[in-house]
């Protein structure tokens, strides 16, 4: 019964914050003015391969790369969506990128 429990707590990780950043800006691509204010990043949390979006948020295009820059997955994640669960095989660390049409924001997660 003990290592049950022990299992089961050791099994379930707590959800870590994923610190995100804001990459570029494409002036070019902008429908309307640039902000003054600074820009919000979106708040995302990881607990094991799944990644947790804050309620509201735009459409992203997540991409993974690895330690050489190469884009080793990709997948669209609509605003209705709050969680995405990423395929298993990935392992390592990866810089994680957030693409809307105007500005991407990156930040580090381990898998």
């Amino acid at each position: 019964m003990m290592l049950m429990i022990l299992f089961s707590v050791c099994a379930h990780a707590e959800k870590v914050n994923v610190n995100l950043q804001v990459g570029g800006i494409d002036k070019d691509n902008m429908d309307v003015p640039l902000p003054k204010s600074p820009i919000l990043t979106p708040e995302m949390e990881q607990d094991g391969n799944t990644l947790y979006l804050s309620s509201i948020h735009a459409d992203y295009t997540l991409c993974l790369l690895d330690e050489n820059e190469n884009v080793v997955y990709t997948t669209y994640i609509p605003a209705s969506v709050s969680s995405v669960a990423l395929p298993s095989y990935l392992n390592g660390t990866f810089e994680i990128r957030l693409l809307t049409d105007s500005v991407y924001f990156y930040g580090y997660i381990t898998l």
